[in-house]
């Protein structure tokens, strides 16, 4: 290709030029996009396996509305399964959604997934829907919330007068027991139902075995199983704090199974 020699010939190209760049590329495609790294574990922020009943947070593009739009309890009772037009689907399973936005949707792994190997998610928005990504499942994987929702640091732990979080400020008397609140402890018995809130009759406890320790020290559990007015999935373990812990911030740890939750986990203590 010879270059121009005329002038109308440089305005020519320095026209086309200022025209190719100027004109906008169309988006590759508008379905929702996100990818398995991008999906991570409610509590500990961390990306891995799902569990039956876990809460999870996946990230991504176009993954539903432009304004946060909060959970609603449908006809039976039960957190939806669409919000704001968005659902998420494990092997075609709706999950419920806690929210939902264009970046970011908040949803519970349908206890379907117990047994299995692995399963395929999608996320669909109106009539459009994402590819299928695969995650692993595995059984139970417990983590415990922090208080700023960072994965680390603070637990979120109430006091024994069931009101008083947890802080260096409000600290837990040695002996006296504190509810912990966590998620991924798997399948429970009676066996979990998606999207129903605990309360009434029996509330459902994880089929395996809940063990919790406080400073490193081994911790009564009092109680570990739903978390009373809240969505299956939400885990609480009522723990008494042992009368040989230090003072101050000193680990937190609860194992369910084999499976235990993340380090860096602290409760205050008197």
């Amino acid at each position: 290709m010879s270059s121009p020699k005329q002038p109308d010939d440089f305005k020519l190209l320095q026209a086309s030029s200022l025209i190719y760049v100027l004109t906008l590329v169309p988006l590759v495609g508008n379905k929702p996009l996100f990818v398995s790294s991008g999906m991570v574990d409610g509590a500990s922020a961390q990306p891995g396996a799902v569990t039956p009943g876990k809460i999870v947070v996946l990230y991504g593009s176009r993954l539903g509305p432009a304004a946060l739009a909060g959970a609603s309890i449908g006809g039976d009772g039960r957190v939806a399964t669409d919000t704001g037009g968005t659902q998420v689907l494990f092997d075609g399973v709706a999950a419920p959604i806690l929210y939902a936005t264009s970046g970011q949707v908040a949803a519970v792994v349908p206890y379907a997934v117990d047994g299995k190997p692995g399963t395929q998610v999608q996320v669909r928005n109106g009539s459009l829907a994402s590819d299928s990504v695969a995650m692993p499942v595995t059984p139970a994987a417990p983590s415990i919330f922090s208080v700023d929702l960072s994965g680390t640091g603070p637990a979120a732990v109430i006091n024994e007068d069931g009101l008083t979080v947890n802080s260096s400020k409000a600290p837990a008397a040695k002996g006296s027991y504190v509810s912990i609140y966590a998620t991924g402890e798997g399948q429970t018995n009676p066996g979990g139902i998606d999207g129903r809130i605990a309360g009434g009759g029996s509330l459902p406890k994880p089929v395996r075995e809940v063990q919790a320790w406080v400073d490193g020290k081994p911790a009564e559990v009092q109680y570990a199983g739903a978390a009373p007015g809240a969505v299956a999935g939400l885990f609480q373990v009522n723990v008494r704090i042992p009368l040989n812990a230090a003072s101050g911030a000193v680990p937190i740890e609860i194992h369910v199974g084999a499976a235990s939750t993340q380090a860096g986990m602290t409760v205050a203590v008197k």
